[in-house]
C-alpha cells in the first residue's frame, strides 16, 4: 500500500488530539473560555499539519507545539483586546446608569462640547461611542497616532478638572 493512502483525516487527527488540546487548556488555566481556546488548539493542528516536515522531527511533538503556540498567542491577544476596551466598556455601562437616573448621555455630549475643543470631542465620540481605536481614529483623520493620543491627554484632563468623575483614567 501507498503511505499516502494512510495518512488519518482532519477529523480523525483532532479526535486522537483532542486530549491533547485539553490537557494544554488545562495547564495554561484557560478553562473560562475552554470552546474558544479548543478551537485554537483544532487551528494549531490543522496548522501542524499542513507546515509539518519529517525531515526535521516526529509530528506529534511538533502538533504539540504548534497546538501550544496558537492557545498562547489566542491569549496574548484576547488580553489585548480587552486592556484596550474595558475601559470603553466601563464608559458605556456607566453612561447607561446615569441615563436611568434622567441623565441622558447626549446631556453629557452636550456637557463635553462646552469643555472640549472640537477634535478632543471628535476622539471622544469615535472612542466611546463608535469604539474605535486610536490608530483607527489617526488613520481615518491623517493624522498621527500621538496626535490622537495627546487629544485624548488634554480632554482627560478637562473632563477631570470639570468634575466628570466616571472618565478616570
Amino acid at each position: 500500500m501507498d503511505r499516502k493512502m494512510m495518512i488519518p483525516s482532519f477529523e480523525e487527527m483532532a479526535n486522537a488530539y483532542e486530549p491533547l488540546i485539553k490537557k494544554i487548556i488545562k495547564q495554561l488555566y484557560c478553562q473560562n473560555d475552554f470552546d474558544e481556546m479548543f478551537q485554537s488548539g483544532l487551528i494549531g493542528l490543522y496548522e501542524a499539519t499542513i507546515s509539518f516536515d519529517p525531515k526535521k522531527g516526529a509530528f506529534p511533538s511538533y502538533a504539540e507545539l504548534k497546538i501550544r503556540c496558537r492557545i498562547i498567542s489566542d491569549i496574548r491577544a484576547k488580553k489585548r483586546h480587552y486592556s484596550r476596551h474595558v475601559y470603553t466598556d466601563e464608559i458605556k455601562e456607566q453612561l447607561l446608569e446615569t441615563h436611568q437616573d434622567n441623565y441622558f448621555p447626549c446631556d453629557i455630549l452636550q456637557r463635553l462640547d462646552t469643555i472640549l475643543t472640537p477634535r478632543e470631542l471628535l476622539w471622544f465620540k469615535l472612542q466611546f461611542i463608535e469604539d474605535q481605536e486610536t490608530n483607527t481614529i489617526a488613520k481615518k483623520h491623517h493624522v498621527s497616532p500621538h496626535t490622537v493620543r495627546s487629544w485624548k491627554k488634554s480632554a482627560m484632563k478637562k473632563m477631570k478638572k470639570a468634575g466628570i468623575e466616571i472618565f478616570q483614567s
